[in-house]
Order: structure tokens, then sequence, then C-alpha cells
């Protein structure tokens, strides 16, 4: 079974085992400062324009389609600019080159092998932690443009969905109906958010991406959950969330003059706090000086 694999620096790495947390950065911080951004105007876009073209089988099905397009950008728009966003980055590609150059530091650089069942076993962790008020999910970023946040949107869907709940009786009243059509107007608001938060350019392909995504707002979530580090003078917001030291699968060192010594020092700061995991050289033939 897949693992799922996270590249940091030395320095992280002690911090994640130390404290035996992961981070999750504000996703207006990271590398790219399209994130996010791009894949929500592309919602809202779609949206406005289905407000406005949305067809159905009668002037009554179309005219509601619309009316329902056009109160979920509102709200999506509303979410947007008040919601909190924050994203922990992993891989299925194992000692990867690419991923060494890009996010770990020269001759100090780890990678941490998850097992395959971390995010079900991380579930049950968040209800029982500080985090647990967040929208949480494991999303596979989708480097094809935005078809994924077309295909929540698409009105085949909605309709499927509205079909499903007549032919149940769930909506035989317009109460019900109304209830109906608010909690999947906040469903979708949901399922949007975390698309747009997993939507990369097609150059970023090879890192075949997932990540833990976390949402909220300034109502959702206590002041003191947030906390900030600095980087390069810059202030970054960030979460970070427990997880169990058997977890771990194995932690591979990346390219490093010192290879030997880096050994030692990892399995000590292991043995440290009682950590069994396989512990591996990188076999990329890189060199930095």
């Amino acid at each position: 079974m897949t693992s799922y694999y996270h590249y940091t620096s030395a320095e992280g790495l002690k911090g994640i085992i130390c404290s035996q947390k992961l981070r999750a950065t504000d996703i207006r911080f990271l590398n790219d400062y399209r994130e996010f951004n791009e894949g929500l105007t592309h919602a809202l876009t779609r949206l406005n324009e289905l407000s406005i073209n949305a067809e159905g089988d009668s002037p009554e099905e179309a005219d509601s389609l619309r009316h329902f397009y056009s109160r979920l950008a509102t709200l999506v728009e509303l979410e947007g600019l008040r919601t909190h966003s924050f994203v922990t980055s992993f891989t299925d590609k194992k000692d990867n080159l690419r991923q060494w150059m890009s996010y770990g530091k020269m001759n100090a650089s780890y990678c941490i092998g998850f097992k395959s069942d971390f995010f079900d076993a991380l579930k049950g962790k968040l209800s029982t932690t500080p985090t647990s008020g967040l929208s949480y999910a494991f999303e596979k970023v989708s480097y094809e443009g935005h078809q994924h946040v077309n295909s929540i949107i698409a009105i085949e869907n909605i309709i499927l969905r509205i079909d499903a709940a007549i032919s149940g009786n769930d909506v035989d009243n317009d109460e019900l109906m109304d209830d109906f059509a608010s909690k999947l107007v906040d469903e979708m608001i949901e399922k949007i958010m975390f698309a747009a938060c997993a939507i990369k350019p097609k150059e970023f392909t090879d890192e075949s991406e997932s990540r833990l995504i976390f949402l909220t707002n300034e109502a959702k979530i206590a002041p003191q959950n947030i906390q900030i580090c600095e980087r390069s003078g810059i202030l970054i917001p960030f979460i970070d969330f427990e997880f169990d030291y058997e977890w771990i699968e194995e932690i591979i060192i990346g390219p490093n003059i010192q290879t030997d010594l880096a050994q030692k020092g990892l399995e000590s700061l292991l043995k440290s706090k009682g950590i069994n995991c396989k512990v591996t050289p990188t076999t990329c033939t890189l060199r930095q000086f």
C-alpha cells in the first residue's frame, strides 16, 4: 500500500519528533502565491455563469437552479474572505530527487514516511485535540486545471441530489425543501473550499502531492490555536496537530556528505523518544558542497 512522505529539513525533523506534532501552514504563505486564490476565483466565475445560464427541464427548475447558484456564489465569496486555510503537504514519491532539491536543505534533508492508513488514525486523534473544531480533509492535489471544482458544482450533480431527496420523501413540503437546500449549500461551500486548497499548476505534476487541509474562520477557532513563526522576515500563521510515533514507518536521510554521522544522530534522537522505525540513507547520488 502507498505510504505518504513528508520532506523536511534537519531543523524541521527535530521539531516534529521532539514536539510530536506536524505543522499546517496558512495557505496564503506557501511558495506559490497563486494557490487558493486561483481555485477560488475559478469557482466564483463558474458559479456566477451558472447563476445566469443554468438550464433545467422546465422554466421553474431553471429559475430554482439559478437562484441556488447565485446564493452559493455569494456565500462562497464571503467564506473565501473570512476562512483560514492551513495545509500540510505529503507525496507518494519516496526518496525523490526533485523533493530533496525543492523541500530540503543542503546536507540537512530528511523524509518521514508515514503508514498508508495514517489519515484514518489521525481522524480519531483530531476528534480529541484542540483542533477538533476545524473542518479537515485529506485531498489529492489536482494539476488538471479546475476539473475537480467543475465536477463539484456541475448542474447534473445538484439535480441528482435533489431528485434523490425527493424520491426519499425527505423534502415533501416547502419547509423541508428549504432546510435541504440550506444544508446542500453548506456542504457545497465546504467542498469548494477544500478543492480550492488542492489545485496547483501543471508544472508541479511530478510532485504527486496530497494535502491535509484544515478550514476554519475567526468564529470557529480560538486565537491561541493560531501560532506565528518567522521566515525571511515574514511572520507566518500556522497551526500544529499531534500524531502518534507509531504512525512513522521509516525516515530517509537525504543527500549528505556525512551520512554516517547523520544516521547516528538520527538514531539517537529516535531512541530518546522510544521510536522504532526503519532508518535508511537516500539512494540518490547527489553531492552538495
